[in-house]
């Protein structure tokens, strides 16, 4: 490909001001083939299009202007691009790579006050809320994905844009504790000491594999088990230099039940235990981040607005341009098992969750108290759930998706509803005096334990 015109003008004057060039870059700017040079010297920004904020460099993707860098050059020697006179940027040592497309990609190395812009999006939450979508548009609008993306499939026809090496890292993370995705419980989460050899074996594993694309300024991630596995993720992603945002996929739950049902066979009770788990998780781990909620019955209306609130929220910068290239791939018929917006929701926990998830999808600020009194809910049921799933461990019964649900029902009733603990104090003094003596936890513990089969309403 041909070398950017600016490469021998900056190397010139690189050279004239002293500039420190390495031996193989000042090869290449000889015989005109630059690749890098060492600069100790200011760089204006008119020449190489880039934007300064906050200390650090947000590269412009746009490509270069011959006619205007050489003009700007020329008159414009050492100015910014308002006219100002003195030195925009300075810095001990700046490394820069350019491409021979005639994009700079990035700064590879900063000196001082000098920071590395590299975003790395993860799309987070629970499957099948259009997660496949979301990251196949934001890949239409400009933003990189890995390589060895996962094909087609009968659940996914037009593919689940998710690296399979990603897949494989974590799956075998999990298999070690005998999990797999379709564990409804926060057993890894909350009831499991890490190894420290284990967890950073994990952590080196996922950095050697985002290193491979430190050339690319955005970078997009979508795999459903980082969502239980954030704390190791997040860790590689800063070890290598990256900025992490993330992007929260909200779908109603009950047409991500008739989509499980339809791919796995699995019943609703069970969807909404994962729908809660994943969902509370990518809320839970994101609020450290820049972060954004996106509706999928919002993208599939105006995929145009989402993806600028997108822009805007995350700071990144994408292309919404592809019109037709988008809309080709936001088929109506992509969007399956459709459900009334104005569908009731008979779960009490669930409807609330759904409901403040809304709210941050249209930018109504909701209450943080809100989801913190939600999330400390489904904590303490699933801290039930995860002990009567044990108890059906021990009594040597399968645990698999299929043999589970019959047993799941009458523990999620408590699960995904808002339990009336002074209500059933209230009616079953038996209770409160058990749960005054120390027998029991809570009428919750006790309504999970025995309530329930001895016919005791929950509220």
């Amino acid at each position: 490909m041909p070398v950017p015109p600016i490469a021998r003008p900056v190397a010139a004057l690189a050279v004239r001001r002293g500039a420190k060039i390495g031996k193989q870059a000042r090869s290449h700017a000889i015989g005109h083939r630059l690749r890098c040079v060492y600069f100790s010297v200011p760089i204006p920004s008119a020449m190489l299009g880039w934007q300064y904020r906050r200390k650090s460099f947000v590269m412009d993707r746009a490509p270069y202007d011959v006619k205007r860098c050489r003009a700007e050059w020329t008159q414009r020697t050492w100015r910014t691009p308002a006219g100002q006179t003195k030195d925009s940027y300075l810095s001990d040592v700046h490394l820069i790579k350019f491409r021979y497309d005639g994009f700079v990609t990035r700064i590879l190395r900063g000196g001082s006050g000098m920071a590395v812009r590299r975003d790395l999006v993860f799309v987070l939450g629970m499957g099948r809320c259009g997660t496949s979508a979301l990251t196949q548009v934001l890949a239409l609008c400009g933003a990189h994905l890995p390589d060895d993306l996962l094909g087609a499939s009968v659940g996914n026809p037009h593919g689940h844009f998710e690296p399979a090496e990603a897949l494989a890292l974590n799956s075998q993370f999990l298999a070690q504790f005998g999990l797999t995705w379709y564990d409804p419980t926060l057993r890894l989460q909350r009831d499991t000491t890490m190894n420290p050899l284990l967890r950073e074996a994990f952590i080196v594993q996922i950095e050697a594999f985002l290193q491979r694309y430190a050339d690319r300024p955005l970078l997009v991630i979508k795999e459903p088990r980082i969502a239980g596995l954030s704390e190791y993720w997040f860790e590689a992603a800063r070890r290598g230099g990256w900025t992490i945002k993330v992007i929260v996929p909200v779908r109603h739950p009950i047409e991500v039940a008739r989509s499980l049902a339809a791919r796995d066979g699995i019943g609703h009770e069970f969807s909404f235990a994962l729908w809660l788990k994943y969902t509370m998780l990518a809320e839970q781990v994101s609020r450290s981040v820049p972060r954004v909620f996106v509706g999928y019955a919002h993208l599939m209306a105006d995929w145009k607005r989402e993806v600028g609130r997108i822009a805007t929220a995350l700071d990144i910068r994408i292309n919404r341009r592809r019109t037709k290239a988008v809309g080709a791939f936001l088929e109506q018929d992509m969007r399956h098992h459709v459900a009334d917006a104005a569908q009731p929701i008979d779960n009490g926990l669930i409807a609330a969750l759904y409901g403040w998830l809304i709210a941050a999808c249209e930018d109504k600020a909701p209450n943080n108290g809100d989801i913190d009194r939600l999330r400390d809910i489904y904590f303490d049921t699933e801290r039930l759930l995860r002990r009567s799933m044990d108890e059906q461990r021990r009594s040597d019964v399968p645990i698999v998706v299929e043999r589970a649900q019959p047993r799941l029902p009458p523990l999620l009733d408590a699960l995904i509803n808002e339990f009336n603990e002074q209500g059933y104090l209230a009616t079953n003094p038996d209770v409160r005096a058990a749960v005054v003596e120390g027998r029991h936890a809570s009428g919750l513990e006790h309504w999970m334990t025995f309530g329930y089969n001895e016919g005791r309403r929950s509220a």
